[in-house]
């Protein structure tokens, strides 16, 4: 799976800078067709009819939606499976006020990583991930927040366990230079087919 669409991303440069991103097999944000968001919106739809707790959705989804527009993406049903997954995490976990240690797995675009630390300012987040997925992360989090310290996890002179580092990516062959760190909360998001 992951040979065959990380070989149809695309990164186009020029000089330092990134002019275009596109990537494919993990999330439908960057899908911007009519047709395909009319289609995203009459499923999130339907799914909102059916829950209990809609009144709470929707005000997440009010954030998420503003969110990821600032992130330059697509609010599409794939955002709202994660905006769900959060919701169930706050009902369940022990998500909290302060400073939350929190490592997600497999985040594709960033955006429950980036939708966590909008929600939970004071969170530290480690996204692990491929390293050419890895890119996307830390492109579309720092565009989310770009006041935040981001950082690259591999041979650096940067200590892993510092404690203002607002996002930290880490590619999976690097996995265990987190071996000193602890997390309150793990998050995988189907990465582990």
């Amino acid at each position: 799976h992951w040979k065959f669409y990380q070989e149809q991303n695309k990164v186009e440069c020029h000089g330092d800078e990134m002019i275009s991103l596109s990537g494919f097999g993990f999330g439908d944000m960057q899908n911007s067709s009519r047709i395909s968001k009319i289609f995203s919106w009459i499923t999130i739809a339907s799914y909102m009819c059916q829950f209990i707790n809609r009144n709470e959705l929707w005000a997440l989804m009010k954030k998420a939606v503003a969110l990821a527009k600032k992130m330059g993406l697509v609010f599409s049903y794939d955002c709202f499976r994660q905006v769900c997954s959060l919701s169930l995490i706050m009902k369940n976990g022990k998500l909290r006020e302060g400073r939350l240690h929190i490592i997600n797995i497999g985040d594709g675009y960033g955006f429950l990583s980036a939708l966590m630390k909008e929600l939970f300012p004071n969170s530290l987040i480690c996204l692990v991930d491929l390293g050419k997925t890895l890119l996307f992360q830390a492109h579309y989090c720092e565009k989310a927040h770009p006041k935040c310290l981001h950082h690259l996890v591999l041979n650096s002179s940067v200590r892993i366990h510092e404690s203002d580092l607002d996002f930290r990516y880490c590619p999976a062959d690097y996995l265990a230079k987190l071996n000193e760190l602890s997390f309150d909360i793990a998050i995988n998001i189907a990465s582990m087919q």
